[in-house]
């Protein structure tokens, strides 16, 4: 899949979401039977993926609609807009 860690995560929560066969532990405490773990293993896969589609979504949103932060002598300018959504 490439040196890229996050989609090598995504890539491998979705493939242990998809051949799960076993229960999972976590830390000793909380154990999840093998279609309670293809349940974790499937959430974890699509929350990472869209915190990573997020990520993407506003660093378009940024580019498109750039802000500008001044900073003066006696004062800090910013646009109305600057914290405001686009």
């Amino acid at each position: 899949m490439g040196d890229y860690p996050l989609r090598s995560f995504l890539w491998s929560k979705a493939y242990q979401g998809y051949h799960n066969k076993a229960g999972l532990t976590i830390n000793g405490i909380i154990r999840l039977e093998p279609s309670g773990a293809t349940v974790f293993y499937w959430i974890i896969a699509v929350a990472s993926g869209m915190f990573v589609a997020a990520a993407l979504l506003l660093t378009v949103r940024r580019m498109v609609n750039p802000q500008v932060l001044e900073l003066g002598l006696d004062a800090l300018l910013c646009h109305t807009a600057f914290f405001k959504p686009g």
